[in-house]
């Protein structure tokens, strides 16, 4: 991912942006506009070190489509009779792509609480962009395509495309869910995961700081074994499963070793070496400084709380030159 230019700050769950309370519905004309997410932008400021806010993106819902809109405030109100004015349409063609021959269709309802469908967001369309969310989805489909047939319990659970009743063309990936992020688990108080998965809280007394890298090692080093980096170890792409295990997710960076990163996504910041190829050091990178960021947060909370169950820091480091079979 390229951060020369507009740095964006994405809030994965859209309506904690939202302010508490805030009726997001107005009735215009008898059609109704929902507000769904309003993102903030930031763009480079003079000094490198520095960013500044550039505009607010907005993504409201309209008859079943998705519309979004550049405001150049932080502020907006709803009562505002021009906030949508000038909201644009987001192109089906956008959020959806033809399957290739041979991509496994799901046969799980979409109902299913034990599964997740990631669908391309329509907040970050840009129509002057080249590259679009179903172009995303597609890749990351045939990525998961040989993740199925070479299943591990350190990488995500894939079950199929869903594809849509109208043409068929496929409109999100459906996955095995599980109960937060460790990202979520650290910097969240993990209330959603609750909500979604009961046994949720039970995860938290079965981890470590050392179960948790070895986890994510085993998962990276089964996928490099196919021949494979991901490119965005984060730990905003490692779930955690009621079983207390390291999941990782999300393979839109992913890419045979040795393929050029100079197109498409790849690495967050403070997480990547910043590597123009897919390399598996790259992965190691990432592995290295979540294991960093677990020591350094852990050992905060013991200090604030006195000794804690939830991720013990005291377990001895994970050593990189360790051989963990995949």
């Amino acid at each position: 991912m390229s951060w020369a230019g507009l740095w964006t700050h994405i809030t994965l769950r859209a309506q904690s942006t939202l302010p508490s309370g805030l009726n997001t519905e107005r009735m215009d004309n008898a059609t109704t506009f929902k507000l769904l997410a309003a993102e903030e932008n930031f763009k480079q400021a003079s000094t490198l070190a520095e960013f500044e806010f550039d505009h607010l993106k907005l993504l409201f819902e309209k008859n079943g489509e998705f519309h979004v809109k550049e405001h150049c405030s932080r502020h907006y109100s709803l009562d505002d009779a021009t906030l949508f004015d000038d909201a644009i349409l987001v192109p089906r063609d956008y959020l959806t792509i033809t399957p290739l021959p041979g991509l496994t269709q799901t046969k799980r309802s979409h109902d299913d609480p034990s599964v997740y469908i990631k669908r391309p967001p329509a907040i970050l369309y840009d129509p002057n962009g080249k590259h679009t969310g179903g172009k995303y989805m597609l890749h990351e489909a045939v990525i998961c395509e040989v993740l199925m047939k070479h299943p591990h319990p350190n990488i995500c659970e894939y079950f199929g495309y869903v594809a849509s009743a109208v043409d068929g063309r496929m409109e999100g990936l459906c996955f095995q869910r599980y109960s937060q992020s460790l990202w979520d688990l650290i910097v969240g108080d993990g209330r959603d995961a609750l909500d979604v998965v009961p046994d949720a809280h039970d995860v938290v007394l079965k981890l470590t700081v050392q179960g948790v890298v070895e986890d994510i090692k085993r998962g990276i080093q089964h996928l490099h074994s196919l021949g494979y980096a991901h490119n965005d170890i984060n730990p905003s792409n490692i779930m955690l499963s009621t079983q207390g295990q390291a999941v990782i997710i999300d393979f839109d960076s992913c890419r045979k070793v040795g393929e050029s990163l100079r197109t498409g996504k790849a690495g967050s910041p403070d997480w990547s070496n910043d590597s123009l190829e897919s390399d598996p050091a790259s992965d190691f990178y990432g592995l290295e400084k979540i294991e960093e960021w677990l020591m350094t947060k852990t050992t905060e909370d013991e200090g604030a709380h006195g000794d804690s169950d939830e991720l013990d820091s005291e377990s001895d480091d994970c050593d990189d030159s360790d051989e963990i079979d995949g």
